[in-house]
């Protein structure tokens, strides 16, 4: 589909739009209200499922529906449904908000954000938000990762040193999180072929669309990786962030030779001062965040090649192939080999 298609596709209103919409432009008397919850009772018997702050007939229905994540596959896109009331929520997934036409409001920790056509901000689990788009011409998309697999499917995209590595290493590897990152992407036509295909691929529906989904995924991932600091937006760190960000961004790039001491003399930091930021920032020891990189590592080359283990077991840093295998073991509860099995290695 073209993004001419897209646009028609995704501008038609559903039932659900069109209930909000009403309930927009009604004036929110006691009247108006009540001929709402008269309307809503006789749509939800025939299926409409809608909510509106007035009538709190969900309670945490709604929040635990957005809980459940992107459906069966890793990757799935959504439309914002237009005139929904504004509501805090957060969710399971990484949340990818992308604005197809027009402009919303993205309000993250009580601060507005105007996105306009083009922009794109990634808000990671767990981060209340509100997003509203309140006119007909207005669409956004939201694309929708799942957190729980996305170390498997993605992180090998993340070894160059940019602002959206940072951020997906922060929301895995330390306690004190980057909650959100916002770029402007219009006029990269590159970005928004892939972004097209994406969408389209997800409205169609056809025979392997969750894999290609998931690699157009990565295409769009390493595409956003090239650009430029001044492209993004929103994301202002401390000085204490930069610094754990450069220590996690070090560490998995040397993680298959990287020593405590040679962490202490390549930041200038004391032992004990180190220690206390895993501790505290990072929630586990130096040699466990190694273990985990490295085993994450090896769990990407059981999936996606036929080496023997032994090479891989040298490849991430073990020099002991038996020392690996139990290690490997009593993290994933089977052999590497079991794993490969599987996971379609």
């Amino acid at each position: 589909m073209t993004r001419r298609e897209l646009i028609e596709h995704y501008r038609k209103f559903d039932e659900d739009e069109l209930f909000y919409r009403d309930y927009y432009q009604s004036d929110r008397s006691d009247a108006a209200i009540r001929e709402i919850a008269e309307k809503l009772r006789k749509d939800k018997a025939q299926g409409l499922d809608v909510w509106i702050p007035e009538l709190d007939m969900h309670g945490k229905e709604l929040l635990a529906e957005l809980l459940i994540g992107a459906g069966n596959g890793n990757v799935s896109v959504r439309k914002h449904t237009r005139y929904n009331p504004l509501f805090v929520h957060s969710h399971s997934f990484f949340e990818l908000i992308y604005v197809l036409t027009g402009f919303c409001m993205n309000t993250i920790e009580d601060r507005p954000i105007r996105m306009e056509k083009g922009d794109l901000c990634i808000i990671a689990p767990g981060m209340p938000h509100a997003l509203g788009v309140f006119d007909d011409d207005s669409i956004v998309l939201n694309i929708l990762v799942r957190k729980t697999t996305f170390r498997e499917t993605f992180f090998d995209v993340f070894q160059k040193d940019a602002e959206l590595s940072d951020f997906f290493y922060q929301n895995y590897y330390s306690e004190k999180q980057s909650k959100f990152i916002c770029f402007h992407t219009a006029g990269n036509q590159e970005l928004e072929t892939l972004l097209d295909i994406l969408f389209s691929e997800s409205v169609c529906k056809e025979e392997y669309s969750s894999k290609v989904m998931e690699n157009l995924m990565r295409a769009i991932f390493c595409v956003m990786l090239r650009m430029t600091p001044e492209k993004i937006f929103v994301r202002k760190l401390s000085e204490g962030q930069q610094n754990r960000e450069q220590i996690l961004r070090y560490i998995q790039t040397h993680y298959t030779d990287i020593t405590f001491e040679e962490l202490v003399e390549h930041f200038h930091l004391s032992e004990s001062s180190l220690r206390r930021f895993f501790r505290q920032d990072v929630g586990r020891s130096f040699v466990e965040l190694v273990r985990e990189i490295r085993l994450q590592k090896a769990c990407m080359l059981l999936q996606n090649t036929e080496m023997q283990v032994s090479d891989i077991a040298a490849q991430v840093g073990y020099e002991s192939e038996g020392y690996f295998y139990r290690l490997f073991k009593n993290q994933y509860g089977v052999t590497p080999l079991e794993y490969r099995k599987q996971n379609g290695g």
